[in-house]
């Protein structure tokens, strides 16, 4: 693949991203599921944007070539992958303990009902944001103007012969 191809398919990736992130702030805007929890949707709204604004520092990066954009979004996807790994183990782990001891029957059911419903796209989120750093570095390590690394090669013929074993031990 060419270094232009690599580049244009992160940022229609990146661009779809945004187009995805805006939509999903606006269906949780308009779906009336979290309206009780002021704080979960103050969360959910600051999560899409972080996300909006972050894929576009991503086409950013690419569209411009600068390297500094490209490390950024790399860190932020990282930090992204990071919590979404640890969210979805905190869900089931908290479905686990729950559902193990008879007591927390309604909690074991509610649990159930949002760990089945998060879990998966959460692992999804993290698998996609592992592929986003990857292009991502992939693109930088390729960009013109990155310092190529040069492979120095040491041959052993020319290498002078040890001392002998008795002036070591003197």
């Amino acid at each position: 693949m060419s270094d232009v191809f690599r580049k244009w398919v992160f940022i229609v990736l990146n661009t779809f991203f945004v187009l995805t992130s805006i939509a999903a702030v606006v269906d949780h805007h308009n779906s009336c599921l979290v309206k009780e929890s002021h704080v979960i949707e103050g969360m959910m709204y600051l999560f899409g944007v972080l996300r909006i604004g972050n894929s576009i520092l991503g086409i950013y990066g690419a569209y411009r070539e600068k390297t500094w954009a490209l490390v950024l979004f790399c860190v932020l996807q990282c930090i992204d992958m990071v919590v979404f790994l640890t969210t979805a183990f905190a869900v089931l782990i908290l479905k686990s303990k729950y559902c193990q001891s008879g007591e927390y029957m309604e909690k074991c059911a509610v649990l159930s009902v949002i760990g089945d419903q998060t879990i998966a796209p959460l692992f999804n989120l993290a698998i996609v944001a592992l592929l986003r750093m990857t292009v991502a570095i992939v693109i930088t390590s390729e960009m013109k103007g990155t310092k190529q690394r040069t492979v120095m090669v040491i041959s052993a013929d020319h290498c002078t012969k040890p001392p002998p074993y008795t002036d070591l031990y003197v």
